[in-house]
């Protein structure tokens, strides 16, 4: 029998099991009927790269001028451009000097069509070219070099690093109907550009406004000059604006193992943002910021460094009025001990659909409230968990277990 007559169904389980690139494109010759099942597969994913350690004995030389041919099927092909779903260019192999590789000098720019012109030395020409040839693409990443030279021009071509229009917004015809995830991330040489970190964040910011219908995920460069102007710029936040109405829950993770927040104060600014969130989500009543940051020895725990969990809960005045529930967690280093505030405001708006059961892990029922002594304070109390069977002043002492259920909250576990 040939494999004309074999079902897809079987073609595809074969291609899937393939452990080994190589193994696949073999498969893609053997056959029309294989080049159909396997072709989907071969594109799924695509990665541009100079590092030649990652193709065996292969010299740097013949790893460019396949991938510059792989590149160009996908400009020119329609068909083949539908299939990519990811597509990454990383740009070095090694940190050192000597080593240092640049994708450009590998790749001769007269073989590549115009949409994919200078792709790997221009975030707005790299999108463009994407966007062209790529509709279907439901992830683009971008990462740039791991040198840590600090001159911007032994990464960036000459031809391109004077343009100061490199950085552009994404406007115009350029769409991602379908994109679900966006990221940046080892773009260290902005630093070195003028005012080119500040074009990065309104990159940013405009490109998920834009795909605000189809976003599920960004990663965003967190520089390790980070301070709190850059946690300024997180806090903005206005994707939220052009996220579906119908939205009821949103659990939003900050990585930053790069950044180190060692004062309360820089975390503030996260726990007063409720109402404008849920002010603009009018179904929302669930909503987690949870920031995986780093500790004082610059490494990350199980849960994250600081987290806010907002709730929103029925109000005894009518539906034009709800209590909204603010719980704040600060783990305390080196031990995973936490330290969470809770406190209730009353807010006011044309809010739908149905309310929080509960404030976070229960809050709303352990117990009244401590007013403030200034009547413009929210209602606030504050406890500490601890491992061992030290009294605590809230929750009652009772709630023997309240650590465990801060580690067991189902969304530390997901992510």
């Amino acid at each position: 029998m040939s494999f004309s007559h074999l079902p897809n169904e079987v073609l595809l389980h074969i291609v899937r099991n393939l452990s080994r690139f190589s193994d696949l494109c073999t498969c893609s010759l053997i056959s029309h009927t294989f080049l159909s099942v396997a072709r989907p597969i071969l594109y799924r994913e695509i990665e541009i790269t100079s590092a030649a350690d990652d193709f065996d004995d292969e010299d740097d030389g013949a790893i460019m001028a396949r991938q510059a041919e792989s590149l160009k099927t996908i400009s020119e092909n329609a068909y083949i451009g539908s299939l990519v779903h990811k597509l990454r260019c990383r740009d070095t192999k090694s940190t050192t000097y000597s080593d240092l590789i640049v994708v450009e000098d590998y790749l001769d720019l007269q073989d590549i069509v115009q949409a994919a012109k200078n792709m790997t030395s221009s975030v707005k020409s790299l999108a463009t070219a994407v966007a062209a040839t790529c509709p279907m693409l439901k992830s683009f990443e971008i990462v740039g070099g791991f040198s840590d030279r600090p001159d911007p021009r032994l990464i960036l071509p000459k031809s391109t690093y004077d343009n100061s229009t490199q950085y552009e917004l994404m406007t115009g015809g350029l769409q991602f109907p379908h994109l679900e995830h966006f990221g940046l991330s080892n773009l260290r040489f902005i630093l070195y550009e003028s005012n080119g970190n500040q074009k990065i964040k309104d990159l940013i910011l405009q490109l998920v406004q834009s795909c605000g219908q189809t976003l599920i995920s960004i990663r965003i460069p967190i520089l390790f000059s980070a301070d709190r102007t850059e946690l300024a710029f997180i806090m903005k936040l206005s994707f939220i604006r052009e996220l579906p109405p119908s939205l009821e829950e949103l659990y939003i993770e900050i990585s930053a193992e790069s950044l180190l927040v060692d004062e309360d104060d820089d975390f503030n600014p996260f726990c007063s943002i409720g109402e404008d969130i849920f002010g603009a989500l009018k179904r929302l009543h669930t909503c987690d910021l949870m920031a995986w940051i780093c500790d004082a020895d610059l490494t990350t725990a199980s849960y994250p460094g600081k987290a806010v969990h907002y709730r929103r809960l029925r109000h005894a005045k009518g539906e034009q009025y709800k209590s909204l529930w603010t719980s704040r967690q600060d783990r305390i280093y080196p031990k995973d001990d936490f330290v969470i505030t809770h406190s209730s405001v009353e807010i006011q708006g044309e809010f739908e659909g149905k309310d929080a059961k509960n404030a976070w892990l229960d809050a709303n029922e352990e117990g009244e409230l401590e007013y403030s002594k200034y009547i413009d304070e929210p209602k606030t109390r504050q406890f500490k968990a601890l491992e061992d069977n030290e009294a605590r002043r809230w929750p009652h002492n009772q709630s023997r277990h309240y650590q465990d259920r801060v580690k067991s909250y189902e969304m530390y576990e997901i992510c």
